[in-house]
């Protein structure tokens, strides 16, 4: 049983750190200038990119993680946490800046 739990925080680490450090920078790009989350995001998604490869590279190689339990949970993790982002990246953007509010729920 402790032999899976290693690798199941692992996979629970890397998608974890890359989902709350991408909110917190576009949540406070958001908040101060709108117009400038678009370069942000593609900013993110090269570094998650690089960051991901060299994490999972690490998990495994380095510390030598069984690779079905860290693949497994890190897939798992990574769908959900991102599934959770995208929800609160919607919710985030439907606000009209500078108010506290929904915003403008169901206005195109």
């Amino acid at each position: 049983m402790t032999s899976i739990v290693w690798p199941v925080l692992a996979g629970l680490a890397g998608p974890l750190a890359a989902v709350l450090v991408s909110w917190v920078v576009v949540s406070r790009t958001h908040r101060r200038d709108p117009g400038a989350v678009h370069g942000v995001m593609l900013t993110a998604f090269v570094v998650k990119m690089v960051f991901f490869a060299v994490y999972a590279v690490a998990m495994v190689k380095v510390l030598g993680l069984d690779v079905s339990a860290f693949g497994l949970s890190f897939a798992a993790f990574f769908i959900a946490l991102y599934a959770v982002e995208a929800a609160l990246f919607a919710r985030l953007f439907r606000q009209v800046p500078g108010s506290k509010g929904p915003g403008l729920q169901g206005a195109r």
